[in-house]
């Protein structure tokens, strides 16, 4: 039994070590948003939006829209964030938010409440 239970707790183990997922905190609009990031997909949202499951959040519907070229000349030679331009073009208002370290970092607001970070919009739409 004690051999089992070894086992299982160290398949747990690598099971949660292998989804590399974080939370954190940040101050949007002066209000305290939860977010919550996987490394591995390149992807940082609110944390009412499920990473696996985008028709529930809009900030992750905007993924599949997010595309450099959408972006008119300009704003592809422009030095402003592209993400954060990304974020207009997919119908979101951009947002800049600090965290308990006082990090600044742009995310991408929506109606329904949902955020995303305009880094993830840019990795998303890099190639579209």
């Amino acid at each position: 039994m004690i051999r089992w239970g070894g086992a299982l707790l160290f398949s747990l183990l690598a099971i949660s070590g292998a989804q590399a997922i974080e939370t954190s905190e940040v101050v949007l609009n002066g209000k305290t948003v939860r977010m919550i990031s996987d490394a591995e997909k390149h992807l940082t949202v609110s944390e009412p939006c499920k990473i696996d499951k985008p028709k529930s959040c809009v900030a992750l519907r905007a993924l599949d829209r997010a595309a450099m070229k959408s972006l008119d000349e300009h704003q592809r030679k422009s030095s402003a964030n592209p993400g954060a331009m990304i974020c207009t073009n997919v119908g979101g208002k951009v947002a800049i938010a600090r965290d308990s370290q006082q990090n600044e970092n742009a995310f991408c607001g929506f109606a329904d409440g949902s955020w995303v970070d305009c880094g993830s919009l840019f990795w998303f739409g890099r190639n579209k």
